[in-house]
């Protein structure tokens, strides 16, 4: 009797070609999914970490430029506000006569002698000004007259504060001026600048 061969059956759906074909396609999608990891929320932190440091930098930069702005357009004004009149040059030439020499705010301070009180310690401030104008800084803004009666002489007239004119003498002594006065004593004034404060004394 003839051995019986095991009955070849037929490949179902799971052996199948198109079975095996589409376990092979699943198998290769699902390793493309698996190769491509979610993003690392490290990664996103420090993303977004950059990116508000970014944002911090351009708003100190921002603030920084004002504040230059504002600093450079400030200083012309404050400058302006605070501005002090440029110094007078108080060097004179040697060769003007003594008429132009004497034009100018001058400015005595030491002891002078006074009858019955001895020496005093003052502080005079005379100014000759263009136009026959003499100030007197005696504590009241006293302005006079002046004009030369001589070649070296000149004759101050402060009425009504003085009831009559008196005279001076006066000398060029390098920058300095010499003044002799009627009761014999002379003083050394040195020339000063116009806009200097003046102090009573």
């Amino acid at each position: 009797m003839p051995k019986r061969q095991p009955t070849k059956r037929a490949a179902d759906f799971w052996e199948s070609a198109r079975f095996t074909s589409i376990f092979l396609a699943s198998g290769f999608f699902c390793s493309q999914t698996e190769s491509q990891p979610a993003q690392n929320p490290l990664t996103q932190t420090v993303r977004r970490l950059n990116t508000e440091q970014r944002q911090t930098m351009k708003t100190l930069f921002f603030d920084r430029f004002m504040k230059i702005t504002l600093i450079v357009m400030l200083v012309p004004v404050l400058m302006g506000c605070g501005s002090v009149p440029p110094t007078a040059d108080l060097v004179v030439p040697d060769n003007i006569p003594i008429e132009e020499f004497v034009i100018g705010r001058w400015l005595y301070e030491g002891d002078v002698y006074y009858e019955n009180l001895g020496y005093r310690k003052v502080h005079w401030d005379y100014w000759f000004q263009d136009g026959n104008v003499f100030k007197v800084y005696a504590g009241d803004g006293t302005t006079c007259k002046y004009e030369f009666i001589d070649a070296d002489e000149i004759a101050i007239d402060c009425r009504p504060r003085s009831l009559d004119p008196w005279t001076i003498k006066v000398e060029r002594d390098g920058q300095f001026l010499l003044v002799h006065y009627s009761d014999g004593k002379t003083l050394k004034f040195k020339r000063i600048d116009p806009n200097e404060i003046h102090r009573d004394g």
